[in-house]
């Protein structure tokens, strides 16, 4: 399972969705009514950060290699950096820091991470007028945060508890972009904390909001959590995302999807649902699979999802001229690996030039 939206995608785009639900026309049915459109005012009450973005993506980056001490330095910096006169801002990003120092994994430092909670709450309280700063959107992401913490200290009951106020809070905001990628990037520290009903939850909640807005790239973002999901729920959500990231042309979601699927479903044994999505990625004239560096995704994942769709059509028994293709294009991607890579995947080589060999045999 791809267990964070930026490892598999080298551009993920940042929002969007848009999917019409049928009605049926037959009066002998039962008429289905089409869920209310949501109209998202996430923009009205978003932050002002573009000053020190680059400093924040930086901080994001030192965290998820496990440097997180590194990392607070550079949230610190952005906290300078923003004048005194955006304090809403100032204080909103040291939430974000006492969530990355709270969040599970390697580096966590739950003490330091409460310490800067409680600082965030207090300048929030002390700092500027009442009406000025406690607005819905800021109160549910102080919430979002904190949840964030009591999830990674193993406390789910209080973790859910906070979220569910930010979900009324942002809900009540119109902020329901927002809300979605909140939903889904607690649904990941659920899943890693080993709590699969409440990630689940969250994912397919997240996905059933995503739908109601006009906003394809967020259907699509969503739908890369499809891996927390129920088979029943999964394979629905992963079409949706499909067709949200083919309607808006847009490459890197397309093919992260298909790799999630083909993912899954080899992981399932389902070998020919991995071949039908793999299919997916072909020249629709001339069928050719495309080259591993020009799909977006980071060459490792690249190489992945050649593999298992090599692999996925010889054990379907599918046409054997493009099976042989399928081989030979995936032991190109290899070669592109760097030597880290090829350490780790070394097994996944060695699998390839088997199958390849056993292939031209038969």
């Amino acid at each position: 399972m791809i267990a964070r939206l930026n490892r598999i995608v080298k551009e993920p785009a940042i929002c969007g969705l848009f999917c019409v639900l049928l009605v049926a026309a037959c009066t002998s049915t039962p008429r289905v009514e089409r869920p209310e459109r949501l109209e998202d005012r996430s923009a009205e009450s978003a932050y002002d950060l573009a000053v020190v973005a680059n400093k924040l993506n930086e901080a994001e980056k030192w965290a998820n290699d496990g440097k997180r001490a590194l990392a607070a330095l550079i949230y610190d910096a952005a906290i300078e950096t923003l004048p005194i006169s955006q304090q809403r801002d100032r204080i909103y990003v040291r939430a974000m820091k006492a969530a990355m120092l709270g969040r599970q994994g390697e580096g966590r430092d739950e003490q330091q991470a409460r310490s800067q909670m409680n600082w965030a709450r207090l300048d929030a309280m002390d700092s500027v007028p009442f009406d000025l700063l406690f607005d819905r959107r800021f109160k549910a992401d102080l919430n979002i945060a904190h949840a964030t913490i009591e999830c990674g200290a193993g406390k789910f009951e209080a973790a859910v508890r906070l979220f569910k106020q930010a979900q009324e809070l942002l809900a009540d905001a119109g902020a329901h972009v927002h809300l979605v990628e909140a939903q889904m990037g607690l649904a990941y520290e659920f899943e890693f904390a080993g709590q699969a009903a409440m990630a689940e939850s969250l994912a397919s909640d997240a996905m059933k909001r995503a739908r109601r807005l006009d906003d394809d790239t967020l259907l699509s973002v969503a739908a890369a959590a499809a891996g927390l999901l129920r088979d029943a729920e999964r394979e629905q959500v992963l079409i949706d995302g499909f067709e949200a990231a083919y309607r808006s042309n847009d490459l890197w979601w397309r093919n992260a999807i298909i790799a999630l699927a083909v993912q899954l479903h080899f992981d399932c044994g389902n070998w020919s649902d991995c071949v039908r999505w793999g299919d997916r990625m072909r020249d629709r004239d001339l069928g050719a699979l495309p080259e591993s560096e020009v799909t977006g995704l980071y060459p490792e994942d690249g190489f992945l999802l050649l593999a298992r769709y090599a692999r996925a059509r010889r054990l379907a028994g599918a046409e054997k001229s493009r099976t042989l293709a399928a081989y030979a294009d995936a032991l190109e991607a290899w070669t592109k690996l760097d030597e880290s890579e090829m350490s780790r995947l070394a097994g996944w080589e060695e699998k390839l030039r088997s199958g390849l060999l056993q292939l031209q045999g038969d």
